[in-house]
Formats: structure tokens, C-alpha cells, sequence
């Protein structure tokens, strides 16, 4: 039957226009989802784990490019994320609007099938959990990229996605607001929370109750919320907290850092793209340069050619491909800042203390850390961008903390002689859709 559901999606994939996603009508009667085990079956798929949008990664800051290898480059889509040039998504069938569409169409079948079948399980309602937080991980990254950030108030009146609740494709697509978005991921998010059966499955592929907590807090972090944050990372390490002691990594290997570790606790993935090769990716001269030289982030992260530029092989997928899931380090960063925005400083400096313990050739120096409020924020938000270079976080913490915090930060790019800028809260920090989705669909497009 699994090998039926497989042929099943590639038909639903095959016969469907990727950049007219949203309004393809499949043939769903060529094979009808019978029991919990197909359903399960639809969610093991791996396109549920892989294929994160990457150009808000591309987009960031973390690395550079030089001329010469960004103009070679066939891929254009990633050359003009890299630089915010509108045209990104419409050089490509396959782009991150789609593909994250996709995953949403396999979660409502799933949702929709379980409703049909009227099983009351555990088993039931955990897959219908899974289902609810797969949507949730969706719909809130292509939130990260399509939308403009979420701010204190006004959100109401922003756009937002077109969300899709059922597996039918006939009706219409409209975008809702980004309110009314952000609600609906976090309904989703809530209730996986209280239908997933166990508290860390030992399918790192799978949700589960401790990465839901890790989601909620990535969520209302997102949204400023830090006492939720805080709940949530709370509630997420109280049940894993386990973290990897660096000094016993084997720099010696390509990629020292292993796939489903023990910090892993959802392993999502980034889609792969040229312009992070090896032979083209540079890391950031100054975020490298923040790196004492006892951090052993500097050998678990990097390694380093002859002119001393680096490139990232610090992947939690084990491999060249981006890891972009939930752990348990990007949880105790959360819990940290949301400590020291609270006040609650002296826990703001042990989650940083347990955190750093284990990234510091010999003893750490808890001197180090700073005591006063906004150094200690300042603080913990480097070594956040440090711990997470590109996990596909940069993106969404620029735009939080220009949206939210008063950042006020511009990135910057120099290609040759011309020098390329994103000031805070431009319209380029939200995408456009694909031209042909929104001719197809009549859905009102992205301001430039």
C-alpha cells in the first residue's frame, strides 16, 4: 500500500504545474487512502522533512559571494534572491512556494482522510498531531518569506497566505491577512501539541510533543511573545535537554557534526542550492571573526582554505544540506533571550552558561558573561547567530528584530563595485509569488 500512496503523490505532483499550484485540479480518485497506515505512510514521506524555503537564507548575511562566482552561476533564482532582485521564483517549476504547498496538500489529505475514517486511537490522533504540526512548519516558514514581518499591532490589515484547509483545490484562492495566518498556524501548532501521543519519538523525522513545544516557542518568538517563548522552550527542555559536548566531535571528518544527533529533536532540511558550494560560499568575515579562537564552533562549523576565507560544514543533517529543524540548542537560545527580555537575568546566564560549557575548549569563563540587561541581550543575540549560522534563522531574525526591537539594521552586499542594500522593514523582505500563480489566481501580489 506504502508503495501505492508513493505512485499515487507522484501523479497528484507529475500532473500539477508547480507554479500553478494552488489552483491544479487533480484526479485524487486513482487511489483513495483506506487506513492509518496509509495515512501514516503519507507523512513518512520524505518530502515532509526536506525542501524548507531557502531564499530567506539566500537572501541573508551570513556568507558572500564574490562577482565572478555569483555571475557564473546558472541558478537565477538564487542570484537574484542573494541580491532581493524581484524576479527570484519564476526561472523554475520547482520553487518554495510550491514545494511547500505540496507538503500542506499531503497534510490536509491526511486531515481529511482521518475524518472520513472516524477511528478514535492513539495512534489516530497522533498522526492527525503530526498532520497539524506539519501544516503549522509550513505554512509558518513560507510566512517567513511571502509575508512582511509581524509587528505589535496592524497585522490585521497586512497580507498574509492563502491558507489552505482541505484537500479540495476546486475553490479559489484568496490571501487572508497575516493575522489571520499567524492565528491559524498557531491553532495548528496547538493543537498537534495536544494530540501527539509521545513526548520524543525515537523517528527524529516524526513530530512529536517536545518538538511541538520547540516549535511554539520558534512561533510566538517570531511574534514577540516572549512569555509564551519562554513557556514553550520551558515546557521542550523539560522533556530533552541533552546537548553535544563539541570536544568529542571528530574534526577530522568532512561534515563533524552527525545527522539525527542527540540535539536533533524534528530533523527538517533546506532545499539545496549552488550557491552554497564550497567553491563558491564565503562565511561573513565578521561573524567569523566573533569566534574566539577556544570555540570549537570554529573547527565543528568551518574549515578554511589557504587565503583563510571558510565555508560552512557544520550542517545537523550530517551533510552538505542545510539543517533547518528543531534541536535543543536553538531552544535554550529562545529560552535565554526570552529570560533577559523578562528580566529574569541570572536564568538568562545559565541557560548561556550550559549552552557554552559544551562549545569551549577546557573550562568556560562565566565571567564572560555579561551582567546588565542590555549587554546581556546583545550578548545572547550573537551567540545565537553564531550557534545557528544557517539553519535558515537569519532571515527571520533580521526581520523580527527590525519589525519588533527597533534593530534598525540594513544588510549590505558588494558585488564588484556596486554595493547593494536592504534597509529595515523594506518591501523586499517579503517575496513575490510566482507571477503565474498570481495571474491564475487573481490574488493581490506582494508591493514593491
Amino acid at each position: 500500500m506504502k508503495q501505492i500512496y508513493i505512485m499515487w503523490f507522484a501523479v497528484v505532483l507529475l500532473t500539477s504545474c508547480d507554479t500553478e499550484f494552488l489552483d491544479v485540479k487533480s484526479d485524487k480518485s486513482m487511489v483513495v487512502p483506506m487506513d492509518l497506515k496509509d495515512f501514516r505512510a503519507i507523512l513518512d514521506n520524505g518530502a515532509m522533512n526536506d525542501l524548507a524555503p531557502s531564499i530567506g537564507e539566500i537572501a541573508a548575511d551570513d556568507y558572500y559571494v564574490e562577482f565572478n562566482a555569483w555571475q557564473s552561476m546558472s541558478d537565477v533564482a538564487s542570484r537574484n534572491a542573494y541580491i532581493w532582485l524581484d524576479d527570484v521564483l519564476n526561472d523554475k517549476e520547482s520553487n518554495d512556494w510550491s514545494l511547500g504547498y505540496k507538503d500542506i496538500l499531503y497534510a490536509n489529505t491526511v486531515l481529511d482522510g482521518l475524518d472520513k475514517l472516524k477511528i478514535a486511537s492513539d495512534e489516530a490522533n497522533d498522526i492527525r498531531g503530526s498532520a497539524l504540526f506539519f501544516r503549522a512548519f509550513k505554512y509558518f516558514h513560507l510566512a517567513q518569506v511571502f509575508c512582511m514581518p509581524w509587528k505589535r499591532e496592524g497585522n490585521d490589515e497586512v497580507l498574509g497566505l492563502p491558507l489552505r484547509l482541505g484537500s479540495e483545490v476546486e475553490y479559489k484562492s484568496v490571501r487572508s491577512s497575516l493575522e489571520q495566518t499567524y492565528q491559524q498556524i498557531l491553532e495548528d501548532a496547538n493543537s498537534a501539541l495536544g494530540l501527539l501521543q509521545y513526548d520524543n519519538s525515537i523517528y527524529k523525522t516524526r513530530p512529536n510533543k517536545t518538538a511541538a513545544h520547540a516549535l511554539l516557542a520558534r512561533i510566538y518568538l517570531v511574534m514577540g511573545n516572549y512569555k509564551n517563548a519562554l513557556k514553550h522552550s520551558s515546557a521542550s527542555l523539560n522533556k530533552v535537554d541533552a546537548l553535544i559536548d563539541y570536544n568529542q566531535l571528530n574534526f577530522s571528518k568532512f561534515n563533524p557534526i552527525e545527522r539525527f544527533n542527540s540535539e536533533v529533536l524534528f530533523h527538517h532540511r533546506l532545499s539545496t542550492k549552488t550557491i552554497w558550494g564550497t567553491s563558491r560560499q564565503r562565511i561573513d568575515t565578521t561573524l567569523l571573526a566573533s569566534y574566539s579562537l577556544n570555540d570549537l564552533r570554529r573547527k565543528a562549523f568551518f574549515k578554511f582554505r589557504s587565503d583563510s576565507t571558510a565555508y560552512f560544514v557544520g550542517s545537523y543533517d550530517g551533510s552538505a544540506t542545510q539543517f533547518t529543524g528543531l534541536a535543543c540548542d536553538e531552544v535554550i537560545l529562545i529560552k535565554a533571550e526570552c529570560n533577559v527580555r523578562l528580566d529574569n537575568l541570572q536564568e538568562a546566564k545559565n541557560d548561556m552558561v550550559k549552552l557554552l560549557k559544551n562549545r569551549t575548549i577546557g573550562s568556560f569563563d562565566i565571567a564572560s558573561i555579561p551582567s546588565d540587561k542590555n549587554n546581556l541581550l546583545n550578548y545572547i543575540l550573537m551567540e545565537r547567530r553564531k550557534q545557528l549560522v544557517f539553519r535558515g534563522l537569519r532571515w527571520m531574525d533580521i526581520r523580527r528584530l527590525n519589525a519588533l526591537e527597533g534593530l534598525n539594521y540594513t544588510i549590505e552586499k558588494k558585488l564588484g563595485d556596486r554595493l547593494y542594500t536592504l534597509p529595515p522593514n523594506d518591501k523586499r523582505y517579503a517575496f513575490l509569488i510566482p507571477l503565474q500563480v498570481i495571474s491564475q489566481s487573481d490574488m493581490i501580489q506582494n508591493q514593491r
